[in-house]
């Protein structure tokens, strides 16, 4: 039988949270089966293949799926925010047309490290809850995301398991390393400047928001003595509000800078090397605190409040970032600055679990195709 497994998820669109996915899958396929040959599906297979190694199909091209379904082992539905109709309603049926092609094609599925939802379609909830329950198994990353499986399934007996995000399965960047980096990145020495605070903004349709958190960056940064280092992980949508802000910050006579992210090593190198990471991009704030390094989410999304939540992170809704919320996140920021020696040793701990339940529900999820697998242990939060 071939060994080959598709993985089907949000890459090759130079979004580096996603890529942070698919690497931490490769990562972990390598440690758990690595007799498997992972092919990935992707909106740009020749970057897919440059960034990672790996023989990558056109995602759009449906028959060279229904190719490549067939001559693989089982599919992976890997990783990111793929079943939701927030951000575009075309997403959720691609992902379960994606899904459903396997099934036509006689090849088992799993479910990898999902989010799950928002899902405000009934429709889409319709289809999402017959998909899930043909999966083999299926891990989403987080108790609210399990929560809404079990809703859906409405008693199918499919194996669930709650385990962290696939990126925790990157090996973990090396801080002194990152130091460098960034020194490279903005061309100074940090010793020189003081501390650095990386903020991983996305755009949203409310400017006069843009304007409270630029507000609150400020007041924090000035009071600490910190530059600021706005970092776009995806960059065809984050650039231009972190230009905006970086701008605006040095005008109020911050130290900032804008870097770009163009590959996954790079952007977990840079979070290495923050002293402090503020963050609407999950995959900034997972990667940094995966780095041991601090984070303050501001979510504007219930999958950034969910992994706050998981790991006990400061959050501050976007909903509340408001005239009075300006104070909030300012004493949110600068709390977590002074608490930063505390966090730093409470994540050693914390992201050391999450990175060996990720690992232990990838085994789990591979064995469940049918493929063999290296090690295979339980999962504590497994259900039936």
């Amino acid at each position: 039988m071939s060994q080959r497994v598709l993985i089907s998820g949000y890459y090759g669109f130079n979004n580096m949270g996603d890529e942070a996915v698919l690497a931490g899958l490769l990562v972990g396929l390598r440690q758990v089966a690595p007799t498997v040959q992972p092919v990935a599906l992707s909106g740009c297979p020749a970057a897919t293949s440059a960034m990672h190694g790996i023989e990558s199909i056109p995602r759009f091209r449906m028959g060279a799926v229904w190719q490549a379904l067939r001559r693989s082992a089982g599919l992976i539905s890997g990783g990111g925010s793929l079943l939701q109709d927030v951000t575009s309603k075309r997403s959720v049926y691609y992902y379960l047309g994606v899904m459903a092609m396997a099934r036509l094609a006689g090849r088992p599925f799993c479910i990898c490290g999902q989010g799950l939802g928002p899902l405000r379609s009934p429709l889409a909830r319709r289809m999402t809850g017959r998909v899930l329950k043909q999966a083999r198994s299926i891990w989403v990353r987080d108790h609210a995301a399990g929560e809404m499986v079990n809703t859906l399934l409405a008693g199918g007996e499919v194996q669930l398991y709650i385990a962290a995000d696939p990126a925790f399965l990157l090996p973990p960047a090396n801080e002194e390393q990152g130091r460098r980096a960034l020194e490279e990145a903005i061309g100074r020495k940090i010793g020189a400047i003081g501390p650095l605070w990386l903020v991983a903004m996305r755009p949203w349709q409310n400017e006069q928001r843009q304007s409270y958190i630029l507000q609150a960056l400020v007041k924090a940064a000035k009071t600490a003595d910190a530059g600021l280092v706005f970092v776009a992980m995806h960059p065809a949508h984050d650039q231009p509000p972190a230009e905006h802000l970086c701008r605006e910050a040095r005008e109020q006579g911050v130290r900032s800078h804008v870097l770009v992210g163009s590959d996954v090593r790079q952007v977990c190198n840079l979070l290495a090397g923050a002293d402090l990471v503020i963050a609407m991009r999950l995959h900034a704030l997972i990667l940094a605190v995966a780095a041991g390094v601090p984070g303050v989410a501001v979510s504007y999304d219930p999958k950034v409040t969910a992994f706050a939540q998981e790991l006990a992170l400061p959050c501050l809704p976007l909903e509340r970032l408001d005239a009075a919320g300006v104070a909030v996140l300012t004493r949110i920021i600068l709390d977590t600055w002074t608490r930063q020696a505390a966090l730093r040793t409470h994540l050693q701990q914390a992201v050391a679990d999450s990175r060996r339940r990720a690992r232990q529900a990838l085994a789990c999820c591979i064995a469940g195709l049918g493929l063999p697998t290296a090690s295979h242990g339980d999962v504590g939060d497994g259900q039936n």
